[in-house]
């Protein structure tokens, strides 16, 4: 008689287990056992996204862990039978033991699942709260250390600002103090320049009055000369009667004194406007006489 196929067939890379017959230790006696599906199957782990192109101080990715489901096994239960006859399904579960059995492994490895995905979510939860705590102390450092660098190139930005307007000031110091010192020599030059242009002025007017007085001199003393002549002359001819001039000794006494008097104003008195004056009166004298 062929022996019977099992309806349940076990999952690849299972091997069967031999079980002897404990009542008797007949060869023909054995059975297969089914396996549960094996222990040790990887539940898909969550992919970390990877660090930031620049790896900041002090941050670490986090890691998740994995959590472990316990593999499942089918129990083959024993069931008596005769030493000699060989029963037909003898030592294996019945369909509906199996049944069970794989339902009941079915919701254990279903609230297994299901607890993985909770602590993996919790797992994710915490650690992306880690993360953005971590980032936020990152970007507090970065910015603290910005504002650093910031401040640090401000105070720099200060200082050359500072040499470069007191550069500037000097500078401009100095220009001014060169200004002021030309133009106080300029004041000078043209100072001294008018007092020699005053002072040589003055010196050709002293020039001019003294020629003119010479000049005026000499016209005098050659017109009083002739004067004296011509007085001398009326004054002989008053004397003598003569015929042109029978009364000219009033005149010619009056031309003495005026004569006496303006010689006398020119030696106390040497003005060049006077000795004019003196001329032109001497000529009105010699004219009237």
């Amino acid at each position: 008689m062929a022996q019977r196929t099992p309806s349940y067939v076990p999952p690849p890379g299972a091997e069967p287990a031999v079980i002897g017959c404990g009542a008797c230790g007949g060869p023909g006696a054995a059975g297969m056992a089914y396996a549960a599906p094996q222990s040790g199957q990887s539940v898909p782990q969550l992919q970390t996204p990877p660090p930031p192109a620049v790896q900041l101080p002090g941050f670490s990715p986090p890691v998740l862990n994995q959590p472990q489901l316990q593999a499942q096994s089918f129990n083959a239960s024993q069931q008596p039978g005769s030493c000699g006859a060989l029963v037909p399904g003898a030592g294996l579960p019945s369909p509906e033991v199996i049944q069970k059995q794989k339902e009941g492994y079915i919701r254990l490895l279903d609230e297994q699942l299901k607890q993985g995905q909770n602590t993996l979510e919790q797992q994710r939860k915490q650690q992306s709260e880690y993360l953005r705590t971590q980032a936020q102390q990152q970007k507090q450092q970065v910015d603290m250390q910005i504002k650093q660098q910031v401040q640090q190139q401000e105070m720099q930005l200060l200082q050359q600002y500072n040499q470069s307007l007191m550069q500037v000031q000097q500078a401009s110091a100095q220009q001014k103090s060169a200004l002021e010192t030309q133009a106080m020599q300029l004041v000078m030059e043209y100072q001294q320049k008018r007092s020699q242009e005053e002072m040589l002025a003055k010196q050709q007017q002293l020039q001019r009055e003294h020629i003119e007085d010479r000049v005026s001199v000499t016209l005098i003393a050659r017109g009083s000369s002739g004067f004296q002549c011509r007085v001398k002359y009326a004054v002989r001819e008053s004397e003598n009667g003569g015929p042109n001039r029978p009364n000219v000794k009033p005149k010619t006494g009056r031309l003495q004194s005026e004569s006496a008097r303006l010689y006398s104003k020119n030696r106390t008195q040497p003005d060049t406007g006077h000795n004019m004056t003196l001329a032109r009166r001497l000529r009105q004298l010699c004219s009237q006489s």
